[in-house]
């Protein structure tokens, strides 16, 4: 029998951090600035470590912001080799996985770096 697990790995953003971001970038959208994630769908058994997170990048749409952050000096998921990124504000609608289109599409400005506190969570959907 597999036992794969299904579900969500994600870093939370602290209350500070998310109050800094809100602060810094005014959201131009309902905000959102809640979490980064890790993984979505099956699981793997991996810890990642969290030892540094910092937000290294903006870009904008006509229906999103998105942060890019570094994990430990890298901003590739390792999960799906996508950008990591904090979904920063949506117009009403816009589910946040559209962050990865337009990281997908349109190239990201650097910012000065911004060190974010976050908690590993994990939601198992089985």
């Amino acid at each position: 029998m597999n036992d794969v697990k299904i579900g969500l790995k994600k870093l939370v953003l602290s209350k500070d951090s998310r109050d800094q971001l809100l602060s810094r970038f005014p959201p131009k959208f309902a905000p959102n600035s809640k979490h980064v994630t890790l993984e979505f769908g099956p699981l793997s058994s991996n810890d990642d470590d969290v030892s540094s997170v910092t937000v290294v990048g903006y870009q904008s749409s006509s229906y999103l912001e998105v942060l890019v952050v570094e994990m430990n000096g890298s901003s590739t998921r390792r999960s799906d080799n996508k950008t990591l990124h904090i979904t920063h504000s949506l117009k009403p609608g816009v589910p946040p996985v559209c962050s990865n289109d337009v990281l997908e599409e349109m190239l990201w400005h650097p910012i000065s770096p911004i060190t974010v506190e976050v908690t590993p969570k994990t939601v198992n959907f089985n």
